[in-house]
């Protein structure tokens, strides 16, 4: 899932101290300045962005292959054009000729190569490799079972890059547009291994580039003189505020120094917000779920994840707590995604794997675990990164589970990159997390649950599926290759309850009325190359 693709992409929208906003506001009111209020960034290298606050500066100042439109269809950007073979597994990429990185140097197919190499060498320490797995020979490569020249990338010339896939992937165009498949300057990197973990030394060859890095605080970018389509680009500058204190976020947005928050949790005056206009809804490919350790005590006991995820009221969590028209998640891949034939939705087909709030099945699965009604079950903990939202829904849930189980959980709140860090290492009994497609197909949230997947932090392992999904994803035959997805959705959540899913996202974005012309698809995607101001 990463994602952008998996996701076991990995992905967030936190808010910021009203310290950080000191000199922003006015600034921020300027009509060619746009100013959003996003989450801590962990590493700004596009090749191994996971949160969704570093995906969306990675869209402003670096230009992939493709970008993706508000239908998030494939749309030409770094490459004006591209073909496919009749057996849909070589794609020849034509690159721009004028498209040049920031620093006046030309952006070569050489730069593509070498960044989606580098992002899967096997000591490169990625969590976006999964970003990679229908290229012949990627997985392999980072698995240590192939050689680099076996992959099929390779730079034709200067502006010809030829990509060969395992198996055919009609989506491979819009999977360009991902963070982890925006290029960086092989140049650069070679002489500066560091280049691309300081903003001071990256090279940019997107809209804009980042000109100012306070820690914690913000990130300034300013127009790039030398994008090859520069004299479409609107915002003189972008301001992305780091900041946690929803309350203060509202006060600017409504004072006019923030003009963007992505997907906001409802303030108490939400419908208010929604009535002036400021509150613009959307669709959004992505499950909020909470996940199990599978292979810690006592979440190793398939009954006990099954009570927990059977025990939770997701509805009357959406209409007392959320209140943004959310749909409860009793499954795992979101409404929305293609499924075999033109027309038909993956969820409609594959329907729902369990009952919501079927608190009489829950406690009988306790039961049969050794604990009826809560008794001597051992202490545990949800940890989730701190924000007013994911409190909020984790007080509400850590109440049900009391309630209708007898069982206390403690809450433990930690910041992002704490977060990050102890998912990685798989230190907490559940942990919440928030998944968003990569691209508008099931195996986006499948391609990271592989033993050390990329999203596999809760240590899942089904031996059924380590043999049946590697090979589901070679299939020619489409119709097949879901019939699998669904086994694979069936595996995680019916059989095994890996993950506790609990509901699918929409867009509730908080936006200045005057704000126009940003282009946002149903994932993480945001464009402002056109954003202005009425």
């Amino acid at each position: 899932m990463t994602n952008k693709k998996s996701l076991a992409l990995v992905l967030l929208i936190i808010f910021a101290t009203t310290a950080l906003f000191s000199g922003c506001g006015s600034k921020s009111a300027n009509n060619n300045t746009i100013t959003m209020v996003e989450g801590t960034v962990k590493t700004l290298d596009p090749r191994k962005i996971g949160e969704s606050a570093g995906i969306h500066i990675a869209d402003q100042v670096w230009e992939g292959l493709t970008n993706s439109s508000e239908k998030s269809e494939a749309v030409p950007a770094g490459a004006e054009k591209w073909n496919v073979s009749a057996d849909g597994l070589t794609y020849i990429f034509y690159l721009r000729k004028n498209a040049k990185w920031s620093d006046g140097s030309l952006v070569t197919a050489h730069d593509y190569e070498y960044s989606w190499k580098s992002a899967i060498a096997p000591n490169f320490a990625s969590t976006r490799v999964e970003d990679f797995t229908g290229i012949k020979n990627a997985m392999e490569y980072n698995a240590g079972k192939a050689k680099i020249e076996d992959v099929g990338v390779k730079a034709i010339d200067d502006y010809t890059l030829q990509v060969v896939l395992k198996a055919p992937r009609p989506f491979f165009p819009f999977e360009c547009s991902g963070s982890s498949m925006k290029p960086v300057s092989k140049k650069a990197c070679e002489a500066n291994s560091k280049a691309y973990g300081d903003p001071k030394t990256m090279l940019f060859n997107g809209p804009f580039k980042i000109s100012e890095y306070v820690h914690n605080s913000k990130y300034t970018c300013v127009r790039n003189d030398q994008y090859w389509d520069k004299v479409n680009v609107k915002p003189e500058k972008l301001v992305f505020v780091i900041s946690e204190d929803a309350a203060s976020v509202k006060t600017m947005l409504l004072t006019g120094q923030v003009d963007y928050i992505g997907d906001v949790y409802p303030p108490s005056d939400f419908e208010k917000l929604k009535k002036d206009g400021y509150i613009h809804t959307s669709p959004k490919l992505g499950v909020y779920h909470y996940i199990f350790n599978c292979k810690k005590k006592p979440f190793d006991d398939v009954r006990i994840r099954k009570a927990f995820a059977l025990s939770v009221n997701r509805q009357l969590l959406i209409d007392k707590v959320l209140k943004g028209g959310q749909k409860p998640a009793l499954a795992y891949v979101p409404y929305g995604m293609w499924d075999a034939n033109p027309g038909e939705d993956f969820r409609i087909v594959g329907g729902d794997f369990f009952k919501d709030n079927d608190v009489e099945t829950a406690k009988k699965l306790l039961a049969e675990a050794g604990y009826p009604d809560g008794k001597n079950f051992p202490e545990v903990s949800l940890k989730y990164n701190t924000s007013e939202g994911h409190k909020k829904i984790a007080e509400a849930i850590q109440e049900m589970w009391k309630d209708n189980l007898g069982i206390n959980v403690k809450l433990v709140n930690v910041e992002w990159a704490v977060f990050q860090t102890e998912l990685d290492n798989h230190d907490f009994d559940i942990a919440r997390m928030g998944s968003i497609a990569g691209v508008p197909d099931a195996s986006t949230f499948f391609d990271g649950q592989m033993p050390k997947g990329g999203s596999n932090y809760g240590n899942w392992e089904n031996s059924n599926f380590i043999k049946m999904y590697p090979e589901s994803q070679k299939l020619s035959d489409n119709a097949e290759r879901m019939r699998l997805m669904h086994e694979a959705e069936k595996m995680f959540i019916a059989d095994d309850m890996a993950d506790l899913p609990i509901y699918f996202y929409v867009n509730n974005n908080a936006v200045n009325p005057r704000l126009k012309g940003y282009v946002a698809d149903s994932m993480l995607n945001i464009y402002y190359k056109g954003a202005y101001k009425e």
